[in-house]
């Protein structure tokens, strides 16, 4: 009786720490999250800016665009922003 009294002892204080750990987890995930909420204005500015440059590069008559040589090929680009850390998984390999 007294061994399993001590392996459930055991048990509740491995979940209380364990608590403590999702707790702090909790934590820093709050923290980053006020942060980014904190930064959307700057990125919707930023966002903003490039859209404003690349319309008036498109707009540019055909004579000031740069030209291209003969021997390449036109065509379209894609631009793809993916994950800067690993923690989406596989999610951008799977882009690429």
């Amino acid at each position: 009786m007294t061994e399993r009294l001590a392996e459930v002892g055991a048990r509740i204080d491995g979940i209380r720490q364990l608590g403590a750990v999702v707790n702090a987890m909790r934590g820093i995930a709050a923290a980053r999250a006020q942060q980014a909420r904190a930064q959307l204005a700057s990125v919707d500015s930023y966002a903003a800016a490039i859209v404003a440059a690349i319309g008036q590069a498109l707009s540019l008559p055909p004579a000031i665009r740069p030209e291209r040589p003969a021997h390449r090929q036109t065509g379209s680009a894609l631009v793809v922003f993916c994950a800067e850390q690993g923690f989406a998984g596989a999610f951008s390999e799977r882009l690429l």
